[in-house]
């Protein structure tokens, strides 16, 4: 570790320092459409706030295709910028993986209530998504807002002015491997949930209304599981 005089700390040796802001290509503004379809129109799901954390089932909304440019790509982040609570600041972050633009259709924003960076690097988006995590889990984004029309608004660009360390490039992709590696197994698992969540909402009214039961052989074998998982609870 060396001591860094510009951020006043110890940080790693050959790490060095930039501006939040020096990782982003473009920021975005997003745009949350129209209930019903247009001939200039195109369907989308589109994140709000409540969608920041599940990112799955967006609601389906219709952008012009003017805006085309709002559109998502893979590793970009979004954040709220309106929102919150007293207890709950602005700033929760979303990294877009390729399984969440796959599960929503192919085609996805964000609402006005949000942003979204790309980055120069999309190797660095990663790195700047854990980076931004850990500013919000430590109550950072709470100094960052203000009010208009009892709305609290993160003040992005003032945020994005402050300088952190920066690890090697090298490191950072690295880093950018292993995450693409565990969000891809994430996203693999949410798909099979997907799945078997539609079957089930398929196959329990018909099981309901006696359209459909099961194989009796199946329906005792499941019987004879349950009589002796009862019968261990019972000894424990």
């Amino acid at each position: 570790m060396t001591f860094c005089k510009e951020l006043q700390l110890d940080i790693p040796q050959n790490w060095s320092v930039c501006r939040l802001s020096d990782f982003i290509n473009k920021n975005n503004t997003g745009d949350w459409g129209a209930d019903n379809r247009s001939d200039d129109s195109i369907e989308i799901g589109c994140i709000r706030g409540a969608d920041i954390i599940k990112l799955n089932g967006l609601p389906r909304r219709y952008i012009k295709l003017k805006n085309k440019t709002k559109l998502l790509t893979e590793w970009d982040v979004v954040i709220e910028v309106s929102g919150g609570s007293p207890v709950q600041a602005t700033g929760r972050s979303a990294l877009i993986t390729p399984g969440v633009i796959k599960r929503n259709g192919g085609k996805i924003t964000c609402s006005n209530f949000c942003h979204a960076f790309s980055f120069k690097d999309a190797s660095e988006s990663a790195y700047f998504f854990f980076m931004w995590r850990m500013f919000y889990d430590n109550d950072i984004m709470f100094n960052y807002e203000g009010k208009t029309s009892g709305i609290k608004n993160f003040m992005t660009e003032t945020f994005l002015a402050n300088k952190w360390v920066k690890a090697p490039t090298e490191l950072i992709h690295k880093f950018f491997d292993i995450v693409k590696d565990i969000y891809s197994k994430i996203d693999t698992n949410i798909a099979e949930n997907n799945g078997l969540i539609k079957q089930r909402d398929e196959l329990l009214p018909l099981l309901m209304n006696g359209q459909v039961s099961l194989n009796s052989d199946l329906a005792n074998r499941d019987r004879e599981v349950y009589r002796l998982y009862s019968s261990e609870l019972m000894c424990w």
